[in-house]
């Protein structure tokens, strides 16, 4: 794994670990991967492209738990207008994302055939969706400020 790929790991999980929204006390929904796995090791000793994959699977679904709850957060601060304004922006962000998650694969030598596309898709989705919850989460700071 390159340096670039282990920093981009940890900060994830940095950024998991410190929450950027804080969690809302509720039973989290199961995982669709493999919860078994210690992501934390894998990420800084390496592992097999499964294991690797898992780990990239589980932060996009902790990044994207995240991103729904800053979400929820924002719709209950918002008037109805402005609610309208949000679902219309993060139908275009979530098409963007995905978009660009693929255009990041591809730029990183990935072609949609290869075995580690998924992860890497996975890796820049995450990043992408970390970015978009810290940006939502100024706005509900801003909203509540007022």
């Amino acid at each position: 794994m390159s340096q670039l790929s282990r920093n981009f790991c940890m900060g994830v999980l940095l950024a998991l670990v410190t929450g950027l929204v804080q969690a809302q006390a509720q039973p989290a929904p199961k995982s669709k991967f493999d919860t078994s796995l210690d992501c934390v090791t894998i990420d800084r000793d390496g592992g097999n492209g499964y294991e690797m994959g898992q780990c990239a699977g589980r932060a996009l679904e902790e990044a994207d738990a995240q991103l729904n709850r800053v979400c929820g957060e924002l719709r209950t601060a918002m008037s109805a207008e402005d609610k309208k304004h949000l679902l219309d922006a993060q139908r275009a962000w979530l098409a963007w994302r995905d978009k660009e998650a693929a255009t990041c694969a591809r730029a990183s030598g990935f072609g949609p055939e290869g075995s580690g596309y998924g992860m890497v898709w996975g890796r820049c989705s995450t990043e992408l969706t970390l970015a978009r919850v810290k940006q939502l989460a100024v706005y509900l700071k801003g909203i509540k400020s007022m």
